[in-house]
């Protein structure tokens, strides 16, 4: 039987931050919002989802995972330099394909989990999430978005963009996740309660490791896109138009120009980076 998935994403930010981005509630609210306004925009489902202090996990699905990443850390890296100062910097959000079915439930159950390094209560009691919504009776609470006027609306949730007017939310203005996750979807890919019970009991020694992996990810691709942001500077400047829509020829002038100048090595991180392959660079230069 084929276990491979496609279109599913796992979207995080950095879970080592010395400082705090989601310290109160209102950044809490802010940072759930944003998940879900943000795929909304660019027509990706949100699977589950969490809000911690430092970070955030969130399991998408969807095509247009480079325009979720890059709305979120725009919407969160604006409000973060707005209410926190100068010194709070940016929000970098990492993304890594999920690929098998094991493996999709392993990152639901894992962001579903999160909370434990700050909660002492139950996963699902933790308000800053999924909530108890899956395998569960779900209530219909909050007020519908089409109540509010759409000036009322933006106050409240700092977006201009037309939402889902049967979308609720709490008192406070969370979108509550019971609004836009699919949960029938997520409980036919469990299948059963038992399952999901299963899964919750991942292994001391398996979270870790899937913590390294995070890790790891996390600054590969906060490396390809520093690389990447430079690489499209030159191109403006030289070429008058976006790395991402330049001829090869230009691409492999514009690797040549970092490797010179020692902005960058000769890596498989700065092939990514310049949407180029390793052997490529290799090759050419």
């Amino acid at each position: 039987m084929d276990d491979r998935v496609t279109g599913y994403w796992h979207v995080y930010s950095d879970g080592k931050r010395a400082d705090i981005p989601f310290a109160t509630d209102k950044d809490k609210v802010f940072a759930m919002n944003s998940i879900v306004i943000c795929a909304h925009q660019n027509n990706m489902n949100v699977v589950c989802s969490e809000v911690n202090d430092t970070h955030l996990h969130t399991v998408v699905k969807g095509e247009s995972v480079d325009g979720f990443r890059s709305g979120l850390k725009r919407r969160l890296t604006t409000r973060v330099n707005r209410v926190g100062g100068p010194e709070a910097g940016e929000i970098f959000i990492a993304a890594g394909e999920i690929q098998t079915r094991e493996e999709l439930l392993v990152k639901i159950v894992y962001t579903f989990r999160n909370c434990l390094d700050c909660f002492r209560g139950a996963p699902w009691e933790y308000r800053w999430g999924v909530g108890n919504l899956y395998f569960a009776r779900r209530k219909v609470e909050g007020t519908p978005l089409g109540n509010y006027s759409a000036r009322e609306r933006y106050r409240i949730l700092e977006c201009r963009q037309d939402l889902p007017l049967h979308w609720r939310i709490d008192d406070d203005g969370l979108i509550l996740p019971s609004s836009y996750i699919d949960v029938d979807e997520v409980e036919r890919l469990f299948g059963s309660v038992r399952a999901f019970l299963a899964f919750l009991h991942v292994k001391k020694d398996d979270e870790q490791r899937l913590k390294q992996s995070f890790a790891s990810n996390y600054i590969e691709q906060r490396s390809i896109q520093d690389m990447r942001e430079r690489a499209n500077r030159q191109a403006h400047q030289k070429y008058g138009m976006a790395l991402r829509n330049l001829p090869f020829e230009a691409r492999i002038v514009i690797a040549s120009s970092m490797l010179k100048s020692r902005t960058a090595t000769r890596s498989e991180s700065l092939a990514k980076a310049l949407f180029l392959k390793k052997e490529d660079l290799d090759r050419l230069l």
